[in-house]
């Protein structure tokens, strides 16, 4: 989403000395909003900190003006869709106009909140796009085999993540012109890269579902049988994408989601199991709808909006996370 924000102009009072008792209300309506607007932005920015280093979240005044309360949920310090805030200021250089444009560079400034940012991870072993050029050409010359990659000519110059989007041919190129490399080694030694790569993609990904699950959000709570296939643990609260019949008054264009609610009665799948057995799960369930909400793009849970729905009709279970601020839902994996 991309929101776009005019802000009129700082109006000083010598602009309104031949302004009617209308104009100069919204003039001071106008200069009320760039100010919240300027703590809103500051606030958000310092919770953002805040919460990053376990500290108390300050106080954001979004309540305050007409324009912040329609970007509440992109204000409020419940909110955790990560964003960021571009300010432009239009200035003038003509000298009639270098009172107005300091008046807009300073509103400007006051917008800035010098914040501690994290060092960037640099020569991390186990990630093949941290490594730098050094640092690259000593993992060639140990992992290349024997005889090993000249690295001054596989990696002159570049970083690990360079090397990585080198075409297949040139990286096979330049393996070769070390004397007794073959062209089997050359693919062994670049296979060999990308597993590493691959492997240290696997476990950021493990990071980022990690940090998920202490976000409100539809994954399976107990982590105990999130390996077991999903229609063995169906249960309400689950969201799940399901192919509707044509006609269906449910249906929509494109994918279609539905949460979980409850079991149909008298559609258990008893056989011969156990009571207790994960498997021993309903063959239809009642479901809501969820839409989506073009104006954001999130989704919205429409529980008056329901249908039961045979299990053979869902395709996949689906994540989605809450997001507190907005009450909306956003589509994750």
């Amino acid at each position: 989403m991309l929101y776009m924000i005019d802000l009129a102009g700082s109006e000083a009072a010598r602009d309104t000395a031949a302004h009617g008792a209308a104009r100069i209300k919204e003039t001071r309506e106008i200069n009320t909003s760039l100010s919240v607007l300027k703590d809103c932005i500051r606030g958000k920015a310092e919770a953002n900190a805040a919460v990053a280093a376990g500290l108390r979240k300050p106080h954001v005044p979004w309540r305050q003006s007409s324009l912040t309360k329609i970007l509440k949920h992109v204000l409020d310090p419940a909110a955790h869709r990560p964003c960021k805030t571009v300010v432009i200021a239009c200035v003038n250089p003509s000298l009639a106009d270098v009172g107005p444009s300091r008046n807009t560079l300073r509103y400007a400034e006051t917008l800035r909140v010098l914040l501690p940012r994290k060092p960037p991870v640099v020569d991390d072993p186990r990630a093949p796009v941290t490594w730098t050029n050094k640092k690259l050409q000593e993992w060639i010359q140990e992992n290349s085999g024997s005889p090993p990659v000249d690295p001054a000519i596989l990696a002159p110059t570049e970083s690990g993540t360079q090397l990585l989007h080198l075409p297949i041919p040139d990286f096979e190129a330049r393996c070769l012109d070390t004397h007794g490399i073959s062209i089997e080694q050359a693919r062994a030694f670049r296979a060999k890269l990308w597993l590493v790569h691959i492997d240290s993609e696997a476990m950021n990904a493990k990071k980022a579902m990690d940090a998920l699950s202490n976000k409100p959000n539809s994954q399976e709570p107990d982590p105990g049988i999130r390996w077991m296939p999903w229609r063995q643990r169906i249960r309400p609260g689950m969201f799940v994408s399901w192919d509707p019949p044509s006609g269906h008054p449910l249906a929509q264009p494109g994918k279609n989601f539905v949460v979980v609610m409850a079991p149909v009665p008298g559609t258990e799948i008893q056989g011969d199991l156990e009571p207790d057995s994960p498997e021993n799960i309903a063959s239809r369930w009642l479901c809501a709808d969820i839409v989506l909400n073009s104006a954001s793009k999130g989704y919205e849970v429409q529980m008056w909006q329901h249908a039961q729905i045979d299990v053979d009709q869902m395709s996949a279970e689906v994540i989605f996370e809450y997001d507190v601020a907005a009450r909306l839902y956003y589509f994750v994996i």
